[in-house]
């Protein structure tokens, strides 16, 4: 036996919304559960609290205007909003626009009102609310899947550097610094040439979880490229920056990684770290900053930092 709905009739006049529970009940012959609200912010209210599978809207009431259907109602207040019937005295064109554009699964005029027509109105926009829910739940499901790296569990490439342009909005107005940090595991594609690619993913996944348990909550871990990991360090001075990094490179040094009993290996890495100033136009040129030191670095015999520096030569570093 299916379960009752849970339906909520929205109209100013107690005897309107009773016709509509009669028809309802009389089409149907079933014990739905209806709620009542005679203002728009009452039905606000009910559809925190009552949870209603539809919702019959006048079009008329009164504090309708002073709220944004598609913000107000329908959008982020619980996992899945109402099928919503919009009933109206209208029959034009325009009307089935604009119920589109509030997000209305289905509207009703009310010259044809009947239990007929009620039920069908009804189940259209549960059918609609129903398709519209399982999309924008593949659509949340599919950012996920673009913002996350799936071997490491990081944040993917794509949404890290779109994240670089927030943190230089936030620079720019508040004057909070920030800087990149660029780790390169060092001469990886031995590792997988030797050891195979399994052995190759397994240690990409725990210098992963490391750099992810060694940051704060608010630093934005991601996997770069291939072997590369690319740390984003909002309101952090160069000076923290390099002491971070630099304890994220004798920690990533320290791992043992075992293949057999007897046959087991350490990875360095070389950093190359970069600090926002108001020179950097965008995203783009804060990671080539980030990028040219990890290039100075590795010049300069790899497991080690370098910091970025219009000038190579008198840049920063920390030996072994």
């Amino acid at each position: 036996m299916l379960e009752p709905l849970r339906i909520l009739i929205v109209n100013q006049s107690v005897e309107v919304r009773s016709t509509y529970k009669r028809l309802l009940i009389r089409e149907e012959k079933a014990d739905h559960i209806f709620f009542e609200a005679d203002t728009a912010r009452q039905a606000l209210a009910s559809i925190h609290n009552d949870a209603p599978d539809c919702m019959l809207l006048d079009d008329h009431l009164p504090d309708l205007d002073d709220l944004d259907l598609r913000t107000g109602l329908f959008d982020g207040h619980h996992n899945k909003s109402p099928a919503v019937v919009m009933v109206t005295g209208e029959h034009s064109d325009r009307t089935a626009l604009r119920s589109i554009r509030d997000g209305v699964h289905c509207y009703l005029v009310k010259t044809e009102m009947s239990g007929e027509g009620l039920r069908r109105a009804i189940d259209t926009a549960i059918e609609k609310a129903g398709l519209r829910h399982l999309l924008t739940l593949r659509e949340e499901a599919l950012k996920r899947m673009a913002a996350t790296d799936e071997l490491t569990g990081l944040y993917g490439c794509l949404y890290a550097t779109n994240q670089i342009d927030e943190e230089i909005y936030r620079a720019q107005r508040y004057d909070i610094p920030f800087c990149l940090s660029m780790i390169d595991l060092d001469h990886f594609k031995r590792i997988n040439d030797q050891y195979g690619n399994a052995v190759g993913d397994r240690i990409l996944k725990e210098i992963g979880d490391l750099i992810k348990k060694c940051t704060r909550c608010l630093d934005i871990v991601s996997r770069y490229r291939d072997e590369k990991f690319l740390i984003i360090l909002p309101n952090t001075g160069l000076d923290q920056a390099r002491i971070l990094s630099e304890r994220l490179r004798h920690k990533i040094k320290a791992l043992t990684f075992a293949v057999t009993t007897e046959d087991s290996f350490h990875v360095s890495c070389t950093i190359g770290l970069a600090e926002y100033d108001r020179n950097v136009p965008n995203k783009e040129s804060m990671v080539q900053r980030a990028n040219q030191a990890l290039t100075e670095a590795k010049s300069h015999g790899r497991d080690c930092l370098r910091i970025w520096s219009e000038n190579p030569s008198l840049a920063a570093a920390n030996d072994h």
